[in-house]
């Protein structure tokens, strides 16, 4: 039975409250246990809290929730200058918050919002639960000091400190996270991930650290990827709000490409490619890219220093490579066409010479 807001239907209610007390400017309520079932499925184990209410100050502690499956503890405190203050200006408030002994159920969050009872991601999402922490101090209008530690099962965890702005506004946000860490584990990825459809072969382990700032219109963001198979680094900025623009730097040092591609021809791959672009959809985009693949290998020939040079206007342009090697000197021109219904992409090469022995194609 799916959970119906529009005939909720409570149960087997239980409420044990005390030391209730009100007097002018001043409030306090203790809730020891509020429990109850409801049809659908929906069990509260318990609801449990202090909290108070003074001229300076409002607190929320020894807060207690177990709902189904999913547990959690906080405690909130508020404080101000007058009441009358935080109720006109409540960005000046200064906050303190503290989420622990989280332990989240995807299958209580789908059961309590049907419309997500659906989605394949948080399917998989909910083959482990989500623990962890969260703490927060400052104010609404800017919190300095944020920290957050989440996992999801035993390998794999998020963990990020940093600030938070403009909480009062959702569409102003803006975040500033200095020390970003992912890391997770083949099992793991491969539950979000088709290892068949995509035809790649997902790393043993994976991490991810960094750092990354923005709002909910652009981002920027410095992010090293480190794998068995090498690592990777990007550095860089997107915004996407009523045009889109990018600009940043890639880098790879000795992927084993061929591992990650399941193929066999393919070895090594080192390069830096830097790219900017600007336009109000990947239609129109006008962009540069430019670069070089230091290392790349080829049916156990080493490629490199292949410079990579490329623009487009209005979405469309050329992106050219320039391989001069002893045993292979060619150019190879790339035209793109992002402005048509169907994107069009066209190659072109000009062999100058080659020795096809020597780089492995003939024996």
């Amino acid at each position: 039975t799916q959970f119906d807001m529009n005939s909720f239907n409570i149960q087997q209610l239980v409420l044990d409250a005390s030391n209730f007390e009100y007097r002018p400017k001043q409030f306090n309520l203790s809730i020891d246990q509020l429990s109850f079932y409801e049809p659908s499925g929906i069990r509260l184990d318990k609801l449990a809290f202090e909290a108070g209410l003074t001229d300076t100050s409002a607190y929320i502690s020894d807060f207690i929730f177990r709902l189904n499956q999913s547990t959690a503890n906080a405690n909130l405190k508020v404080d101000y200058k007058s009441l009358n203050q935080a109720i006109k200006n409540p960005e000046q408030s200064e906050l303190s918050a503290e989420l622990k002994n989280l332990s989240l159920e995807m299958d209580d969050v789908q059961q309590l919002l049907p419309e997500l009872a659906s989605n394949p991601y948080l399917d998989s999402l909910a083959k482990k639960p989500i623990t962890g922490t969260v703490f927060a101090k400052g104010n609404l209008k800017r919190v300095d000091n944020f920290n957050a530690g989440l996992s999801w099962g035993k390998t794999t965890h998020l963990s990020a400190s940093g600030s938070l702005s403009d909480l009062t506004q959702t569409d102003s946000v803006q975040y500033d996270l200095k020390d970003v860490r992912l890391t997770s584990s083949q099992a793991d990825i491969s539950k979000f991930v088709s290892v068949k459809d995509l035809g790649i072969s997902i790393p043993k382990t994976m991490t991810i650290e960094g750092s990354i700032s923005g709002s909910v219109t652009n981002f920027r963001t410095n992010m090293l990827l480190q794998i068995p198979e090498g690592q990777a680094s990007v550095a860089g900025s997107l915004a996407f709000g009523e045009s889109i623009g990018f600009q940043g730097e890639v880098e790879m040092d000795s992927v084993q490409l061929g591992r990650l591609l399941k193929n066999e021809q393919l070895g090594y791959i080192s390069l830096q490619i830097e790219g900017s672009g600007y336009g109000t959809s990947i239609n129109n985009l006008d962009a540069n890219v430019k670069g070089t693949i230091l290392q790349f290998e080829l049916n156990d020939y080493k490629y490199n220093n292949i410079l990579v040079d490329g623009s487009l206007t209005n979405g469309s342009g050329t992106i050219s490579a320039n391989i001069k090697d002893p045993n292979l000197n060619m150019n190879v021109d790339t035209q793109l066409d992002l402005g048509s219904e169907n994107t069009t992409v066209a190659l072109t090469s000009n062999i100058v010479g080659a020795d096809l022995k020597n780089l492995g194609f003939t024996s």
